[in-house]
């Protein structure tokens, strides 16, 4: 079913745009436009690059089962097995270029991601946050807070951990005695 999982995610969306309030072209211009500048998501070399990394994970399985249905010699089957980083490239290059070819910014900006972000933001705000992110500061944001939150969270996580180990346990013991008082005789 190739290409399907694309027209299922776009009816999706249809299907979801449909029950709320339709969008002009105005609005879907402005959610273009913020989603362009800020590279989130809304381009379609980040979002395919996401899809490339998935299927980066099951290729060697899928590469099994190429190897598989073509049921070669074994001597054949090893010299294919020495070419796989080869074939994991020519299979990255070409879902690329038929990803890029089949996938429409203007579909899933209209589709899907224009009534999600007309819900949390007017049209004003949209602006707003699209000038700013069209400044030196807001470009350098766009780059710099996500690597400022993995540090945070990698130093966050551990220095919490003590804490968050003993509320559970306290949370646990508290629960445990309000069971046992629920089920008593």
């Amino acid at each position: 079913m190739r290409g399907g999982w694309l027209v299922a995610l776009c009816w999706v969306g249809v299907a979801g745009a449909a029950m709320a309030e339709p969008l002009g072209e105005a609005r879907v211009a402005l959610v273009r436009e913020f989603l362009e500048v800020t590279e989130t998501g809304g381009g379609t070399v980040p979002l395919r690059n996401a899809f490339v990394d998935q299927v980066d994970q099951s290729y060697p399985e899928t590469f099994d089962a190429m190897l598989s249905e073509l049921s070669l010699p074994p001597e054949s089957e090893e010299a294919a097995r020495q070419g796989y980083a080869e074939s994991l490239a020519r299979f990255r290059a070409e879902f690329a270029r038929q990803f890029d070819a089949q996938v429409d910014l203007g579909v899933l900006a209209r589709v899907l991601y224009a009534p999600i972000y007309a819900r949390h933001f007017t049209d004003d705000e949209l602006r707003e946050l699209t000038a700013f992110y069209r400044t030196p500061t807001g470009r350098k944001s766009l780059s710099a807070l996500p690597v400022a939150m993995t540090e945070v969270t990698l130093q966050v996580v551990p220095a919490l951990a003590p804490l968050i180990n003993s509320l559970v346990n306290e949370v646990v013991a508290s629960e445990k005695l309000e069971l046992a008082k629920a089920v008593a005789p």
